[in-house]
């Protein structure tokens, strides 16, 4: 099965207004079925492998060139299947997290250290000197650029959320995809939907990328050091 673009786990990030919401599934119900069962079959064969993605900031483009075994024909009932970068991320967490959580969090999660997000260098998204650009390449890499934003501002608003309400995170991840039971979950977790975004910032989002980037960072924060009680992150 092989998804198209349009059918990406795709976020998007402007500076508007203080407003959020949650649209509907950006993949189709097959799809995201698919790409769970998938992704729970890879961490499974290849944990070590899951770990790592897990928790590294390397870029999306790199996950499966320094990770090929997470692309194993063992987890593919038939066909083709092409995984973002992003998304094998997001379906690993959510493995891990299952794997590791489904019986509850570390108690003292609240004690997790600041995260590090992955960082974007605009001089990757620009022509080498003395090289020219034809109108094409300019927009992929624009493209490019958009899309490695987008990454790090839903991770960092991931870690907000997950941050502020571990315990509906939790839930929310173990919940079944496209279902009634995480469109509660999202719904309690509303409050920190709109209590994580700075003043004057609005992002919008599919369920699919925001439930990815809030298992990614629920299990970044379960793996992270902890400080003291006088320093806790708010």
């Amino acid at each position: 099965m092989e998804l198209g673009g349009s059918q990406r786990l795709a976020c998007i990030v402007c500076v508007l207004t203080a407003t959020t919401s949650v649209a509907n599934a950006g993949t189709d119900r097959e799809a995201r079925q698919v790409y769970s069962k998938y992704t729970l079959c890879a961490a499974k064969h290849h944990p070590k492998d899951a770990e790592q993605v897990v928790l590294s900031n390397m870029q999306n483009d790199d996950v499966i060139k320094k990770h090929p075994a997470l692309i194993t024909p063992d987890c593919l009932d038939s066909g083709d299947l092409t995984l973002p970068g992003d998304f094998i991320r997001y379906g690993l967490a959510e493995a891990l997290v299952r794997r590791d959580y489904s019986n509850g969090l570390p108690k003292d999660i609240g004690l997790a250290a600041p995260l590090t997000h992955m960082e974007v260098d605009e001089a990757d998204y620009q022509p080498k000197p003395g090289q020219k650009l034809n109108p094409q390449r300019a927009r992929e890499l624009e493209r490019r650029k958009k899309e490695a934003l987008g990454f790090r501002y839903l991770s960092i608003y991931g870690e907000c959320i997950a941050r502020k309400d571990s315990t509906a995170s939790l839930q929310l991840v173990l919940s079944v995809t496209d279902s009634d039971q995480e469109r509660r979950a999202f719904e309690a977790l509303r409050p920190q939907l709109g209590g994580c975004l700075m003043q004057g910032q609005t992002i919008a989002f599919d369920r699919a990328a925001l439930r990815g980037s809030i298992a990614m960072n629920l299990y970044r924060l379960a793996k992270a050091p902890r400080i003291p009680a006088a320093t806790k992150v708010q």
